[in-house]
């Protein structure tokens, strides 16, 4: 415990030398806690807006898992092809223009401007879930949000493979792990006042989007994470 206590004081007192490091720790911190809340939140926004229950939440969440499995493939293939730091921009941008059309997608309306009126069309099909367009559209953007955030999640690690020296890999892991928990809070609190000023569900997961978009663009003045694609191209 003492070597572990003296380790990480001296970590957090080196880090303001490694400008890089912290540079890609904060940006890391902001949108990771708008991506891990848009992730836990997705079911209860998916209940309330379009009014699914236990089955359709089921296989809801069904679908998202497969989605989940190719952000994964996803990432390993923009890293190498793009370098690390562009596809976690790259990735970001997708989950905050998805996560925008989930938010205009509702039982009555299609991406903000195409009204939807479910007496006047027939079923798609004649199963127990996702029987109009719009709970079709709904499940599917935001299924591909989920594969782009997990591909997100998962270049944010190898980007700190990349940009933290081998011999302290696992400090800064424990070390970035402690400050998303730390600031954790800071995503469902700006949605609890956003929802609760405006009564929209929609509105309050704006917020989320405001996160990520920050932290792709404090990710612009990271230096790094080009390993991979160096790599592909020689």
């Amino acid at each position: 415990m003492r070597l572990g206590l003296k380790d990480v004081v001296i970590l957090i007192k080196d880090l303001p030398r490694q400008r890089n490091i912290f540079k890609f720790l904060i940006a890391r911190t902001v949108y990771g806690d708008g991506l891990h809340t848009l992730i836990k939140l997705e079911g209860i926004y998916a209940s309330g807006v379009m009014g699914w229950h236990a089955f359709d939440l089921l296989a809801f969440a069904i679908v998202k898992i497969v989605f989940a499995s190719f952000g994964g493939l996803l990432a390993s293939a923009l890293n190498v092809r793009m370098g690390t730091r562009r596809a976690l921009i790259l990735e970001l941008c997708c989950t905050i223009l998805l996560l925008l059309m989930v938010l205009g997608t509702t039982p009555k309306t299609l991406l903000y401007f195409w009204q939807y009126d479910a007496g006047a069309h027939a079923k798609l099909w004649s199963g127990p879930v996702f029987q109009t367009l719009p709970e079709l559209a709904f499940l599917l953007i935001s299924a591909s949000m989920t594969a782009f955030a997990v591909a997100t999640a998962a270049s944010g690690r190898a980007m700190v493979v990349e940009i933290v020296p081998p011999d302290r890999l696992g400090s800064f892991f424990g070390l970035f792990h402690v400050s998303a928990s730390a600031t954790a809070w800071i995503a469902p609190a700006l949605i609890g006042v956003f929802t609760a000023y405006y009564h929209s569900q929609s509105i309050g997961l704006v917020p989320v989007a405001v996160l990520l978009a920050i932290g792709a663009a404090m990710l612009l003045f990271v230096e790094g994470g080009e390993r991979h694609h160096a790599r592909a191209g020689g």
